[in-house]
């Protein structure tokens, strides 16, 4: 295994995942699918600051700061977190209160996000990788705030996509890729350089409040709720 493709195991780690919900879960198809797209197109985005000042991955195939992994990487991610709480607890969405004004705050919300990142990362140096995290927590803490049934399910998110990140992250990182991230890892031999089993703490962190949020925003903008099968 080739050290500098780590990212693209990385990515391709998650399609089984993919594989197993869109199969054994027939009613998540459509929701699945919605947020891979949505994950495939956003993603490129979100990494350009990553690039500056987080991490400089080696990839397969790029055009600029567009990168083949980012793409697949944002589809299964956000798919895959968006999706497995339900699918590891037999939960199926119902409508619950279709509110045009929360599909609006969050659309305003990811508006803002990027203006958001653009200042503090952009201006005021925050690294970038503390500023999505930061929006993470906010927006689940605003989406919670005017759904409080949202809660349980964004908690259990955030562990569920902490648990499926370690289970992938320690193998990759710790057996076939060891230095992966002393190389390609821009927040090596700093203050926030810290590193557990060979995976950075700011890693988990990602992780972790990418759980509180996109576990939660599709129901949140569509309205729906889970329930048990």
């Amino acid at each position: 295994m080739k050290e500098e493709y780590a990212f693209l195991y990385l990515c391709l780690a998650y399609v089984p995942i993919w594989l197993f919900i869109f199969f054994k879960r027939k009613d998540l198809r459509k929701k699945l699918i919605r947020t891979s797209i949505a994950g495939a197109i956003i993603s490129p985005i979100t990494e350009y600051f990553h690039f500056k000042d987080y991490w400089t991955p080696p990839s397969v195939l790029k055009y600029g700061y567009i990168y083949l992994e980012d793409v697949i990487m944002g589809a299964m991610i956000i798919s895959v977190v968006a999706t497995i709480y339900e699918t590891v607890f037999s939960l199926k969405l119902i409508t619950y209160r279709k509110e045009k004004k929360l599909r609006y705050l969050f659309y305003t919300m990811f508006v803002l996000s990027f203006i958001a990142v653009y200042v503090f990362t952009g201006m005021l140096g925050v690294n970038s990788i503390f500023s999505y995290c930061g929006l993470f927590i906010l927006y689940a803490v605003i989406m919670v705030f005017f759904r409080p049934d949202l809660i349980k399910a964004s908690l259990w998110s955030a562990l569920l996509s902490w648990v499926i990140q370690m289970v992938i992250y320690i193998p990759l990182f710790t057996f076939f890729a060891p230095t992966y991230w002393e190389k390609y890892f821009l927040l090596a031999n700093t203050k926030y350089g810290i590193t557990f089993l060979n995976i950075p703490y700011t890693e988990m962190l990602y992780f972790i409040t990418i759980g509180f949020t996109m576990g939660i925003f599709y129901e949140f903008v569509s309205g729906k709720k889970r329930v048990k099968i």
